[in-house]
């Protein structure tokens, strides 16, 4: 079966119909720890754990089961990665199969997610994988360390497992993917026709890493909202809670929103966004302080306030006024109005008094992969320490940046590379993905020497990972169809439909579409 852009009529997670799919004969017979093991034979290290054939229905991930799935082959793997890590690998392969693999990636420093999620968020999982009749597989990158971001320190030695730092950066996404396509191939006696990879934030990371690293692997890839210039963004994520520490001043969500509502009834928003597309190191097209004396639920907007704001939207500059990174863009929502404590502009209120919370995954980052110090009091940096660590992040860790604008292997091997990011995105920069693709163009034949392999897609108001709240936004059902219909179908896609979806369940309130990025910026891409 063909793909086809009209299968997108089922859902958000939901874009290629399975009814007409049947299992072959005996294919349960070849859902055995024998028939996996002789399939995986030739892969040094991996060893079968179990193999079951799951006609329940259902399956229960972190945070309860998920129900509705088809009869499949559910196989638990494990290798032993360099380093001595044990690294578990799963694969399902469905019994009544569409010809095709799916690549499935993790979340900010992790390589797989293993919880149910709402079907607006754009995140490929196992079931979704499986309901739409691909053979799928992810592991977890040898990565079982209760502590969610500072994993890589051992604090007792005060020493980083580099090893282990590999195998989140590239080293087990692809031996999953060798590892999956063996499997699938020894219990449906054939390779798959087609192979897919979706990985949103850290896993869109992943999803650049193997259009980078190991073109051969997959002839589709979608990277939505992706972490990449790891560097320098994780770093930059701590800016605003700085800014507000070492003013003093920290912004009440109150004054955050007014400040939000500034920028809109302005009507410079789309102003804003088209003119930082044009000269990225400008400071915001919109004065914040255009609103000191407002009143807001927090008390009136001061000068100190304005230039909080100011600084935020600038984002982190050196010591001798260089831009570092980007920062958050005028109008975003990120202090957790829109999903509770996600967000860089974050406080907390505590005894009356007001106090700035810096984003989890950058406190740990800095405290412990730059400073070594898992007790790492954040309170006490500084802006000239600041510039110290981004210096230090850059120096030592630009291998995580997964930056590479050389894209000849995938452009050789006919693969398709498709990027999208909300440019309401509260965590991770969206003009940091603007930024990696114009030095693509620079460096291969500008848009139209690469429209043929890479496409991008930004959307105003879409926020981070997910299509609901602010949006509209892609969902995952429309960047697939659209991704297979041009891998399959050779249908490049000029625009994507966006939905904007209820954040309680409710459904669809808003719809439209975004065109390809079309403009790309020689004096940001020189930066």
């Amino acid at each position: 079966m063909s793909a086809s852009t009209d299968t997108v009529a089922h859902g958000p997670i939901r874009w290629f119909p399975i009814a007409d799919l049947t299992a072959p004969p005996g294919i349960t017979d070849r859902c055995t720890p024998e028939a996996v093991r002789a399939a995986v034979a030739h892969i040094e290290g991996v060893d079968v754990t179990s193999v079951t054939v799951n006609t329940s229905g259902r399956h229960d991930m972190e945070g309860g089961p998920v129900e509705g799935l088809p009869n499949f082959c559910d196989v638990r793997l494990r290798q032993i990665s360099p380093g001595g890590h044990l690294v578990e690998i799963t694969v399902w392969v469905p019994l009544a199969w569409n010809g095709r693999f799916m690549g499935t990636a993790g979340g900010g420093n992790r390589t797989r997610v293993h919880v149910d999620l709402p079907d607006f968020f754009r995140i490929m999982t196992l079931p979704r994988a499986l309901i739409n009749g691909f053979a799928a597989a992810s592991t977890d990158g040898g990565n079982r360390d209760e502590r969610l971001f500072d994993w890589g320190l051992d604090v007792e030695t005060g020493d980083l497992d580099w090893e282990l730092i590999q195998n989140w950066v590239h080293r087990s996404t692809h031996d999953m993917t060798i590892i999956g396509k063996a499997v699938v191939e020894g219990i449906h006696g054939s390779a798959p026709s087609y192979s897919y990879f979706q990985g949103t934030s850290g896993g869109g990371r992943q999803a650049l890493m193997e259009a980078q690293r190991y073109p051969d692997d997959y002839d589709g890839i979608w990277a939505t909202d992706p972490a990449i210039n790891w560097s320098r963004f994780i770093p930059a994520e701590i800016w605003p809670a700085l800014v507000m520490k070492e003013y003093g001043n920290p912004l009440a969500p109150s004054k955050l929103e007014t400040f939000r509502q500034g920028v809109i009834a302005a009507g410079n928003r789309a102003q804003a966004i088209a003119t930082s597309f044009v000269t990225t190191v400008d400071p915001p097209a919109w004065d914040p302080y255009e609103l000191v004396g407002t009143s807001s639920e927090a008390g009136e907007i001061t000068a100190t306030d304005a230039t909080v704001m100011q600084k935020i939207w600038e984002g982190p500059r050196s010591r001798n006024g260089d831009i570092q990174w980007f920062g958050l863009r005028p109008g975003t929502e990120s202090w957790g109005m829109t999903a509770p404590d996600a967000g860089l502009a974050v406080t907390t209120e505590a005894n009356g008094t007001l106090a700035p919370v810096p984003f989890p995954i950058a406190k740990a980052y800095i405290g412990g992969w730059l400073l070594r110090d898992s007790e790492w009091d954040w309170t006490t940096l500084t802006f000239e320490q600041f510039d110290e660590l981004l210096e230090q992040s850059v120096r030592e860790f630009s291998e995580l940046d997964t930056d590479d604008p050389d894209l000849t292997g995938l452009r050789d091997n006919g693969g398709k590379l498709l990027i999208t990011h909300g440019l309401d995105d509260e965590v991770i920069f969206p003009m940091g993905t603007v930024h990696y693709v114009q030095r693509v163009h620079g460096d291969m034949g500008g848009v139209e020497g690469t429209a043929p392999f890479l496409r991008l897609f930004l959307s105003p108001g879409d926020g981070h990972s997910h299509a609901a709240a602010a949006g509209p936004g892609v969902t995952l059902a429309g960047g697939m169809a659209a991704l297979m219909d041009w891998v399959e179908n050779g249908h490049a896609p000029n625009t994507l439909a966006v939905e904007r979806h209820n954040l309680s369940g409710g459904p669809i309130t808003m719809t439209g579409s975004v065109d390809a990025y079309r403009q790309p910026d020689p004096q940001s891409a020189a930066r």
